[in-house]
């Protein structure tokens, strides 16, 4: 009797499991002066802006829109984290680097590199 069998799928390519993690997220880990179990957080393009503008903000003026001391952040879950200027900085830093790591994956990959950056990134601050 004749069976049928599925031709292999071919294995994703280093840019398709780069949009892959972009939807997934960076699991962040905090120690320091406040402690965050390893947490999901988006890096979807309007949770980047945000970063950005805010981490933008930092730097220009030196202080949270408004003027106050802690910004809170939302994780992939929506629970919302609330953190100090340097936390603040230290999460977003780590989120953009690594969307700026799979952006260079899906622009071609300039740099020839051979994995994906680490999907979790444990932080002291």
């Amino acid at each position: 009797m004749w069976q049928f069998t599925a031709p292999p799928v071919p294995a994703p390519t280093l840019a398709q499991q780069a949009a892959t993690a972009m939807a997934a997220g960076l699991t962040i880990s905090l120690s320091g002066s406040v402690t965050l179990a390893a947490t999901l957080f988006p890096t979807d393009a309007v949770t980047q802006g945000k970063l950005a503008a805010v981490a933008a903000g930092l730097g220009a003026t030196g202080q949270f829109p408004g003027g106050d001391t802690t910004f809170p952040m939302k994780d992939s879950a929506g629970a919302w984290h609330t953190f100090t200027q340097a936390q603040y900085k230290a999460v977003a830093a780590a989120i953009l680097s690594y969307v700026a790591g799979l952006q260079l994956i899906l622009d071609g990959n300039p740099l020839g590199v051979t994995a994906l950056p680490p999907d979790s990134v444990a932080l002291a601050v």
